[in-house]
């Protein structure tokens, strides 16, 4: 009996000890799977990011996470007193109700900042018109220096958190315009400490004052906008599903302003200046001056080719653009502000908006008066071409690169798994190049021909607009039109317009059939250096 036992307990132990056996191997092998699921899973999601897989996140983190040690960002204490602060709490979670930040709701409260071993008095505020600048613990602030003192050269200035404008992206387009010596914004990284409790890394961003034209050497004057306060109350109503015909939330319908208002009038001379700058802006609105009567052209010309280059088209809303006076070339030039990139582009600024008719008062959008100017227009494909040369970002990233690592380091000392990908400017640049050196932008018919010269009827089937410089067959010497054209840009998924063209026809071999066989039209894009040559179809267009 006592051996039959042993023997049972035996097989009974033995099955225990082969089932746990089993179930570890179960294990292992369940683990092993899930592990695999979970590596192919965050590979996509990595893929998704911009980094090739897992293992390329996690060693693009680990080495940007050592190099984030060694940063050492400025840093900005800043105190609020209790009440003032627990003001600022209730208006955040009124715009978080609401959806939207109104530039008219917040007020500021007094507040001290502790910079360099110095107590700065300042005011402050919430600041933003999307709740992204209220969520999490990095609100968005806009902060007024008080008396004689700066901190970092400025007086008005906003913090907020890095992604608000892409992390370093904004940076670099900042770089690139103050290198074209266009108006650009002090920007960097700094460290905030609010009340005690470290908020890390945040965004400095300059904002508009006087301060900000005599870092860019420019003489004292006005920066100027269109006011968006009713666009803004606009999309609140958009948000709130009651969204009416808001004709006052136009472009057309917004005043024009100038920043510091109530301190420019004050000053006569400022007075001045602002009067002077909305007469000219405001003429330009209505279609009676053109861009280059107000703006200065190279200068807003190559803005516009920059933000191409950076994939900044989200910051040409006209809510957005900020201008500045000149009093001394009594121009316009532009300010750089969130240019929200840096993102791939497939279209340029410049497509689909010239029209060729100098004078606009029908056109409502901002942009496309600016870019229906033949000498913009002109300057603005040179600037393409500038930007777009072998070399210019390999310069630029050259001359800048002590600094971008600065503040590439600051932000991964909080930020290691947002890493820096400069190809998209590249990719960029390629794509551009692309676009105003199309394989064929004009159709061109033979309508006629005889002694007195040769007809043709011509069409762009380009978003840009062609000047069309001669027509040639063979070797032949090129035969230019009657009067200079430029055709207009396509309307987008409209019929090509066609127009006759009349060629002065001279042939001295004689041969006039074996000429008009071969005939071809030479046209660039307006303002480009490159021709493109077509073949002009020997039949003429029906219509």
């Amino acid at each position: 009996m006592v051996e039959w036992l042993d023997g049972f307990q035996y097989i009974f132990m033995s099955r225990i000890l082969i089932t746990i056996k089993l179930n570890r191997w179960s294990l292992l092998v369940i683990s092993l799977i899930v592990v695999i699921l979970l590596w192919i899973y965050s590979s996509s999601f990595f893929r998704t990011k911009g980094y090739s897989g897992t293992a390329d996140f996690l060693v693009t983190f680990i080495g940007n996470w050592f190099s984030g040690l060694g940063a050492k960002p400025p840093a900005l204490e800043i105190k609020i007193a209790p009440g003032d602060f627990k003001k600022i709490m209730e208006q955040r979670e009124a715009h978080l109700q609401r959806g939207l930040i109104m530039s008219d709701s917040g007020t500021f409260v007094p507040g001290t900042i502790l910079y360099g071993g110095q107590k700065i008095k300042a005011e402050l505020r919430l600041k933003g018109h999307m709740t992204d600048h209220l969520s999490g613990e990095k609100w968005s602030f806009r902060v007024h220096i008080k008396g004689g003192n700066k901190i970092l050269g400025m007086k008005w200035f906003s913090i907020q958190h890095p992604g608000t404008r892409n992390y370093i992206y904004e940076w670099i387009y900042h770089r690139l315009l103050s290198q074209e010596d266009i108006i650009s914004l002090r920007y960097l990284f700094v460290r905030v400490t609010l009340n005690g409790k470290d908020k890390g890394i945040y965004a400095l961003e300059e904002h508009f004052s006087e301060e900000l034209t005599e870092a860019n050497r420019r003489p004292n004057a006005p920066i100027l906008r269109f006011n968006p306060d009713m666009y803004w109350k606009d999309r609140l109503n958009e948000i709130m599903h009651i969204r009416p015909v808001a004709e006052w939330a136009s472009f057309q319908s917004a005043y024009i302003e100038s920043y510091r208002t109530k301190k420019v009038l004050r000053d006569s001379l400022q007075k001045e200046y602002f009067l002077a700058g909305m007469s000219i802006l405001e003429g330009f609105r209505r279609g009676y001056l053109s861009s280059q009567d107000v703006f200065d052209v190279p200068r807003l010309a190559k803005f516009h080719a920059i933000l191409d280059l950076v994939g900044g088209h989200h910051s040409l809303d006209w809510s957005d653009v900020k201008y500045y006076y000149n009093p001394e070339s009594r121009r316009i030039e532009p300010v750089g502000y969130e240019s929200f990139s840096a993102y791939p582009i497939d279209r340029i600024a410049g497509i689909y908006r010239f029209n060729g008719k100098m004078r606009a008062e029908n056109i409502t959008d901002l942009h496309q008066l600016i870019f229906n100017d033949t000498l913009f227009f002109i300057n603005y494909i040179a600037a393409l071409e500038e930007i777009t040369q072998p070399g210019y970002l390999d310069t630029f990233f050259n001359r800048c690169s002590a600094d971008l690592e600065k503040n590439l380091k600051i932000l991964y000392s909080e930020f290691p798994y947002k890493d820096f990908d400069k190809s998209v400017y590249y990719r960029n640049s390629k794509m551009i190049k692309k676009i105003i050196t199309p394989p064929r932008a004009v159709n061109a018919y033979l309508t006629a021909a005889d002694s007195s010269g040769i007809i043709i009827k011509a069409g762009n089937v380009e978003s840009l607009p062609v000047e069309i410089l001669s027509v040639s067959a063979g070797q032949s010497t090129d035969i230019l039109p009657e009067k200079r054209m430029t055709l207009p840009s396509k309307v987008a998924k409209n019929s090509v317009n066609y127009v006759v063209m009349k060629f002065n026809f001279r042939n001295p071999a004689g041969d006039d059939d074996a000429l008009l066989k071969n005939l071809k039209i030479n046209y660039r894009i307006l303002g480009s250096k490159t021709i493109i040559q077509s073949d002009v179809l020997p039949y003429p267009h029906p219509y």
